[in-house]
C-alpha cells in the first residue's frame, strides 16, 4: 500500500531483486554495445582525443553510436542507484530521483551536435 510516498517493504514482497536485476542486465547489454562501438570507433579514430574524434568525424555515425550509448549508460546506472537507495530507504522520492536525474539539461549537451549543424550547412 502506498501511504505518504512510501511503500512498505512488505509489498515488495519476494520480487524486490527483480527490477535490480532488469537494470544489471540492461547495463550489461548496453556496456556491451558500447565496447563494440569503442572498439570500431578505434579503427577510425587513430591518434585524435575522443573529444577531437566526436567533433571532426567525416561520417557522424560512429560518434552519434558512441554517445547515444554513452548516455544509455549513465541513465542506467542512475536508475540502478534510484532503485537501490529506495529499496535501502524504503522511500520512493530516490526513484523519482533517479529516474529524474538522466534527463537534467546539462550545459553543454547538445553543443557539439549543434556545432556540427552549423559546420556542415
Amino acid at each position: 500500500m502506498l501511504i505518504g510516498g512510501k511503500r512498505s517493504r512488505r509489498e515488495a514482497g519476494t520480487w524486490w531483486w527483480m527490477p535490480i536485476a532488469v537494470l544489471l542486465i540492461a547495463i550489461a547489454l548496453e556496456g556491451f554495445s558500447f565496447r563494440t562501438a569503442v572498439t570500431e570507433s578505434n579503427h577510425v579514430r587513430g591518434k585524435r582525443s575522443w573529444t577531437e574524434f566526436v567533433r571532426t568525424a567525416k561520417a557522424p555515425e560512429l560518434p552519434v553510436i558512441l554517445l547515444e550509448d554513452l548516455a544509455a549508460l549513465v541513465g542506467l546506472v542512475f536508475a540502478l542507484f534510484g532503485v537501490g537507495m529506495t529499496l535501502v530507504t524504503d522511500n520512493g522520492v530516490w526513484d523519482a530521483a533517479g529516474t529524474a536525474a538522466p534527463s537534467t539539461p546539462s550545459p553543454g549537451g547538445n553543443r557539439t551536435t549543434e556545432a556540427r549543424t552549423l559546420r556542415d550547412e
